[in-house]
């Protein structure tokens, strides 16, 4: 397996796993709160890992991003700069961003499907660890009490 079939792997995990389910019961309401002032955007949050793990798929496999691609950008009222991901934003650029909860679904669902088209990407193993995970991750030692 190549590197950026393992980096696929390891970002798709991380979209699948805890990005997608999370997003479950939650409104559009929801994506607005802040946990704290210190906090940026539940919703924000939710856009900026997935705008990540896009930018980084593009850069490794030299293909245009599903952000640009597939125009989500405006699914989210944004330019079509693949350099918009979040990083660098103001306070008034991340309260900006409003996302409604279908398109940052239907973003996470369309960016793994892409994913999938260009790598060999296993996400769907019944324990819901990616191959690449397994292979990039130790197994955890028990800590041993020392006398």
């Amino acid at each position: 397996m190549d590197v950026q079939t393992v980096v696929a792997n390891v970002l798709t995990f991380n979209t699948n796993t805890f990005v997608r389910p999370a997003l479950q019961g939650f409104s559009d309401a929801d994506l607005l709160k802040r946990p704290s002032e210190a906090c940026n955007p539940i919703g924000w949050l939710f856009w900026h890992q997935p705008r990540v793990e896009d930018l980084i798929l593009s850069h490794i496999s030299g293909r245009p991003q599903t952000w640009v691609a597939y125009t989500w950008h405006a699914q989210f009222g944004r330019p079509a700069d693949p350099r918009d991901s979040g990083f660098g934003h103001s306070l008034e650029q991340v309260m900006a961003l409003q996302p409604a909860l279908a398109a940052l679904q239907g973003y996470a669902a369309r960016l793994s499907r892409s994913t999938q088209q260009r790598y060999e990407v296993d996400c769907l193993f019944s324990d819901n660890v990616s191959r690449s995970a397994r292979v990039c991750s130790p197994h955890p030692i028990p800590h041993r009490q020392r006398n």
